[in-house]
């Protein structure tokens, strides 16, 4: 006697409403264990997904990292934003001053990713509109991607003068 048993695997999916670049809103259906890049790579063509990314429409502060899933995120509207890169500089009297931001970093093949994970309201680094999810590229005319975390951080920390190139 043969058994018709089988095992069925369900993929687990989710449905998200996308605004794209030319404002249309689209419904889409994913992977929920897909992250906000490898979503971005499904909705632009490859050669320019890394150029944009991902928040809430409905809260700009609700920002995706490039490696967060998607998953518990069904039913929203999520808006494709271009990353716009731009030089702030910021200068301090002494290191007793802040420059009141924090950063936290990522491994993206090999190439360190720096990115602002807090900004203080009133500091150096409001007033030159860094924002969270600012990506780092250069610091002090360095690539961050060349770098090290604990010499970026020794920057942060001791440096009097800072200018960044920000995604």
């Amino acid at each position: 006697m043969k058994s018709n048993l089988s095992t069925v695997h369900k993929e687990v999916r989710v449905t998200v409403v996308v605004k794209m670049l030319n404002g249309e809103l689209n419904n889409f259906e994913f992977n929920a264990a897909l992250s906000a890049d490898q979503v971005l790579s499904k909705l632009l063509p490859t050669s320019i997904a890394r150029d944009y990314y991902l928040r809430h429409a409905d809260d700009s502060n609700i920002i995706f990292k490039r490696h967060e899933t998607i998953l518990n995120h069904s039913n929203i509207t999520l808006e494709i934003v271009p990353k716009i890169m731009f030089t702030c500089e910021m200068n301090r009297e002494s290191n007793e001053t802040l420059f009141g931001f924090s950063v936290e970093s990522e491994l993206c093949q090999d190439d360190l990713r720096v990115y602002v994970s807090r900004v203080e309201p009133g500091s150096l680094a409001a007033l030159q509109s860094l924002r969270r999810g600012d990506e780092i590229v250069v610091i002090n005319g360095a690539f961050v991607q060349d770098l090290d975390m604990m010499y970026v951080e020794s920057i942060l920390q001791e440096e009097l003068a800072l200018c960044l190139t920000i995604r």
